[in-house]
């Protein structure tokens, strides 16, 4: 499971274990996962695996939102 060191565009880094890769679920076929460990007491906390999205919407804005451990505070400029 590789492990996320890094995180651009932060002015300070998370503390807390974080992962990402893929689970091979078929032929071709690969679901992404990103693991971010209790903040709390990870060796004792339950494990969640959040899925949604579907056509125009991803997970991670599910994860981001609803419960994940970062707050998206703004955009930038949006270009075309």
């Amino acid at each position: 499971m590789p492990m996320i060191t890094f995180l651009p565009g932060l002015s300070k880094q998370p503390s807390f274990k974080q992962y990402s890769g893929y689970l091979n679920v078929a032929d071709n076929k690969h679901l992404h996962y990103w693991f971010v460990e209790s903040q709390s007491d990870p060796d004792k906390s339950p494990v969640v695996l959040w899925l949604n999205g579907g056509p125009g919407c991803s997970s991670l804005d599910g994860l981001l939102t609803e419960h994940g451990p970062f707050l998206i505070s703004g955009f930038g400029p949006i270009s075309a």
